[in-house]
């Protein structure tokens, strides 16, 4: 629609009109969304709690199911849980302490050092880093109907105030 010209009341009416309920469909939508990733946070938050609370006198069942739980919330089809070893001064590294996904014939690196690869890199750096194209070789996903590359790759520091703690 538009108005007849600047005198055309009732259609420059309606053309604010629409131009008003675009803006007000527009911040519905946003809160929509914002109100759609508070409620992924308060969740996932909820459910690592519960995890902690569950299995906090079991280090392998709750590095396990912290794996799990993060890569069910992702929408991710494997998953890997790092811990920087601090157990010895003089050999500080990133240590592999649970899987999800991977089978046996795709073992990852369990020892890796601060600063080498992806993830000690993610880890030295602090930083989370989103790769999108993999070498065809990286790593396959397999299911009983075959096998692909992943799409993308996504690693997370794991921080606790300054000090980092691992990565996923």
């Amino acid at each position: 629609f538009t108005a007849v010209g600047k005198h055309d009341i009732l259609g420059n009416a309606l053309l604010q009109m629409q131009s008003n309920l675009l803006e007000a469909r527009k911040e519905r939508l946003s809160r929509i969304e914002e109100d759609r990733k508070n409620n992924w946070i308060t969740t996932g938050y909820a459910e690592f709690t519960d995890l902690l609370r569950l299995y906090s006198g079991d280090f392998d069942k709750l590095t396990y199911n912290i794996i799990v739980a993060l890569a069910r919330k992702l929408e991710a089809v494997i998953g890997a849980l790092y811990i920087i070893n601090n157990d010895n001064k003089k050999d500080i590294h990133i240590q592999l302490v649970a899987t999800y996904g991977f089978d046996e014939e795709h073992k990852l690196q369990e020892r890796i050092e601060i600063g080498e690869g992806l993830v000690g890199r993610c880890i030295k750096e602090r930083e989370t880093i989103y790769e999108k194209s993999l070498p065809k070789d990286y790593v396959k996903v397999e299911s009983f109907s075959g096998s692909s590359v992943p799409n993308v790759l996504l690693l997370v520091p794991l921080l606790l105030g300054d000090e980092v703690w691992g990565a996923f």
